[in-house]
């Protein structure tokens, strides 16, 4: 698969944050990791909708519906522990060259922007 060029956005109720990040894309999903000190591995899978985050001490997994709330979990690695919660899907838009989230994880609005550059 090749690596393109990507500009994520990721923000809450209380900050918003983007950077340019290379990653790899088929027609399922983009794959990247994040600039911090845990090497976080993200996935974001349209075809099954999901978003997946991986590092040393978390494992998160939320899935995405529409039409349901759905249940997302964070796994703690190093205390063996999983959390439940809640997820509320907005808005979900998927084109060639932009996915667009914005979801509720309990009470707090979440946005996840991926848009491939050229």
């Amino acid at each position: 698969m090749p690596k393109i060029n990507i500009k994520v956005t990721v923000g809450s109720n209380e900050n918003k944050d983007s950077y340019k990040i290379k990653a790899i894309m088929n027609e399922e999903k983009i794959i990247y990791h994040e600039k911090d000190e845990k090497n976080t591995k993200v996935i974001f899978d349209w075809k099954n909708n999901l978003l997946i985050r991986n590092n040393t001490d978390i494992l998160m997994t939320y899935p995405f519906d529409l039409n349901n709330k759905t249940i997302g979990n964070i796994e703690v690695k190093e205390l063996n522990k999983y959390l439940n919660l809640s997820i509320e899907t907005i808005k979900y838009d998927i084109s060639d060259t932009k996915k667009e989230l914005k979801f509720k994880v309990e009470d707090e609005e979440i946005i996840y922007i991926i848009e491939v550059l050229k």
